[in-house]
């Protein structure tokens, strides 16, 4: 087993992953068995198809000191200070200058005024890299996992 690579900063606080357990994938969500999953089995299955191709697992803080610099992302304030994270790019990016390899991570986000039939404040999010990977080999990993 791989173990997970924690970010350089403080450990994440107080949310799960799946706070409702039994919560049905969204609508289009299909397992490599064929079946709608819930949340939990669909990001097993994911996190299952990155360890075999070599990726490792990270973990990266749900509560930001400071909201990333989007200009079109508006964050979320936190209970008792701090930001909850729009996404763990920052943060895993600096992993990946650090030499951790191919990452991948699921898990909690939050943006504000994303509410809409489609669209949910808080939600789930996979985020992957393969370090020196072209466009054609991450397609190529965007294709695999579709």
């Amino acid at each position: 087993m791989v173990p997970f690579l924690p970010a350089p900063h403080a450990p994440a606080r107080g949310v799960s992953l799946f706070p409702e357990s039994g919560t049905r994938a969204a609508p289009g969500v299909v397992l490599a068995d064929g079946g709608a999953g819930t949340m939990r089995e669909t990001a097993l299955a994911l996190a299952r198809w990155f360890a075999a191709n070599g990726f490792a697992p990270a973990e990266t803080p749900q509560i930001l000191p400071a909201p990333a610099p989007e200009e079109f992302i508006d964050a979320v304030p936190a209970p008792g200070g701090g930001w909850w994270r729009t996404s763990p790019e920052l943060e895993m990016k600096m992993l990946l200058a650090a030499g951790s390899g191919p990452i991948f991570q699921i898990g909690p986000c939050r943006r504000a005024e994303e509410e809409g039939p489609w669209h949910r404040s808080g939600f789930t999010m996979l985020e992957w890299y393969r370090p020196h990977a072209g466009s054609a080999e991450m397609m190529a990993d965007a294709k695999a996992l579709l």
